[in-house]
């Protein structure tokens, strides 16, 4: 597909549910998905295919529980960006292996992104990657270690 065709590829209701199945379960057989929505297998393949051609999904990945390593640190770090620097600065981050979430935000903070890593090794890492020659549009950054872990939706409704 060209870059237009990307741009204008809206997902229909069938998709949805595709990838509504798939955050839940990134492991579902075909056959799983297709009984799930109500459509053949051939259909899931072409519509994953299509999915992922289009870059409407991105890849597939696993999910951990958040305190499953008890010596990573969690963080979340903003940073204010003079000029035009938000998208090397996207970039740069988003190729972080401890970067969990990143977001432009507006306000006094042009980026937020949310951090786990071992101590001692992730601060270091992700300041170097935003400040001095790598970004020279970083006016300021605030980092905030988290604490104690979120309680999950679950345990709040129990």
């Amino acid at each position: 597909m060209i870059g237009s065709d990307i741009a204008k590829y809206a997902p229909d209701a069938l998709d949805r549910a595709i990838i509504a199945h798939l955050r839940v379960d990134g492991r579902a057989s075909l056959a799983k998905l297709a009984e799930a929505v109500g459509v053949a297998r051939g259909t899931i393949q072409n519509r994953l295919d299509r999915l992922l051609a289009t870059g409407t999904l991105t890849g597939f990945t696993v999910r951990v529980r958040e305190d499953y390593d008890d010596n990573a640190v969690h963080a979340v770090m903003m940073i204010e960006l003079v000029g035009k620097w938000t998208t090397q600065v996207n970039r740069k981050l988003r190729g972080l292996p401890e970067v969990r979430a990143l977001h432009t935000t507006n306000g006094n903070w042009s980026v937020e992104w949310r951090v786990v890593g071992p101590q001692g090794v992730w601060r270091h890492r992700l300041t170097s990657s935003c400040g001095d020659p790598v970004v020279s549009g970083a006016a300021s950054q605030e980092n905030w270690l988290c604490c104690a872990q979120p309680v999950s939706q679950r345990a709040i409704l129990l």
